[in-house]
């Protein structure tokens, strides 16, 4: 496997790959925090939260079990300052 400086978080996405749809509900729960960490330490590809952000809104039906309400409220707020666009919002919101 790769090694990184980013460590055991970058070696859970470099394992997986960007794409997340397949991952099990609790899978992707434990995706969000290798792909945060990798999106806010390095400049090098923001793919991963680009495959978070599409997860969630394609399959939030399937996975908003998985997230608690103060997640979700993180999720929303981070989404909205790092992507600024409302894509994720009307999701997280119904």
């Amino acid at each position: 496997m790769k090694k990184s400086k980013h460590g055991e978080m970058y070696e859970y996405l470099y394992y997986f790959g960007q794409d997340c749809s397949y991952l099990s509900s609790e899978g992707f729960k434990f995706f969000l925090p290798a792909a945060l960490y990798y999106f806010l330490s390095t400049d090098e590809n923001k793919a991963y939260m680009d495959w978070f952000i599409f997860r969630l809104n394609s399959q939030w039906e399937k996975d908003q079990y998985i997230f608690d309400g103060n997640q979700q409220t993180f999720i929303l707020a981070f989404v909205s300052d790092y992507y600024n666009d409302g894509y994720a919002s009307s999701t997280l919101d119904s």
